[in-house]
């Protein structure tokens, strides 16, 4: 197997785990950033840079959906004062 094959099947499996343990999809969101975050920071030595730019790709996509999260979150908390 090469590494993007592992990588996709890591992933797979740590998103399968999420899913069994997190009561909510922001959670969910959030800790699959982490793992996507950790897996991208593994590769960065031995990985080709098209492997690199399809990971960074879900990065950004998941960096979104957390900033979504996140002002979601500041705007209930500003809004209950």
């Amino acid at each position: 197997m090469n590494l993007g094959e592992v990588l996709m099947l890591s992933l797979t499996a740590w998103a399968a785990c999420l899913l069994l343990i997190t009561p909510s999809l922001e959670l969910f969101v959030v800790l699959f950033l982490l793992g996507l975050l950790v897996a991208r920071n593994l590769i960065e030595g031995a990985a080709p840079q098209a492997l690199k730019g399809r990971v960074d790709l879900f990065v950004y996509i998941f960096l979104t959906i957390f900033f979504w999260i996140v002002a979601r979150k500041v705007y209930e908390i500003l809004s209950g004062l």
